[in-house]
């Protein structure tokens, strides 16, 4: 492969060890052409457990062409949904990143769901909360997506729930077992 294997050690000091490799850098924009501004004029507002996630999620959206916002928190997503039907530019969808130790929320997911626009809900959470939440899924949101995710199966994901030939009720689910 070319590369090399160094070694630094001393009595009483430990011993370093580090290696060099060439590698090729491939230019990935190619690869993530064919999914440039498939959901331009889509709007969506997200929340993220965390830092990482709102990273990883920032980055999608930003191939994606759509508009994207994310909301700190639950009741700060709340007060736009309300804001934002009311002048007209309501959100297509709505993702809501749970961290491993938080519950559902029931009661956000419920509220929006009666609202008039009738935003679409993907609920992130982790694989072994599945089928805990897989009870919920018509009534609460309309989509499940387990953590690690990955740009293909979040985008695909997204445009199998704003399918508008899809009856709403109808909850857009891939068993997250065999994945």
């Amino acid at each position: 492969m070319g590369g090399q294997i160094f070694l630094h050690s001393a009595p009483g000091r430990g011993s370093h060890f580090w290696l060099t490799l060439p590698l090729e850098i491939h230019d990935r924009s190619a690869g993530f052409a064919a999914w440039n501004n498939i959901l331009q004029g889509k709007k969506i507002a997200y929340t993220a457990c965390n830092e990482a996630n709102a990273q990883v999620l920032h980055r999608y959206f930003s191939y994606l062409g759509c508009k994207y916002k994310r909301f700190m928190s639950s009741i700060t997503l709340a007060e736009s949904l309300t804001k934002t039907e009311s002048d007209g530019n309501a959100w297509d969808l709505i993702i809501i990143s749970a961290g491993r130790k938080s519950p559902c929320p029931t009661e956000l997911m419920q509220n929006i769901k009666t609202m008039q626009s009738h935003p679409k809900i993907l609920f992130l959470h982790e694989l072994s909360q599945y089928h805990q939440f897989k009870n919920q899924m018509t009534e609460t949101f309309d989509g499940f997506l387990s953590r690690p995710i990955n740009f293909e199966r979040l985008t695909n994901k997204i445009l199998e729930i704003l399918d508008d030939d899809k009856p709403s009720s109808t909850p857009a689910l891939v068993d997250e077992t065999t994945i």
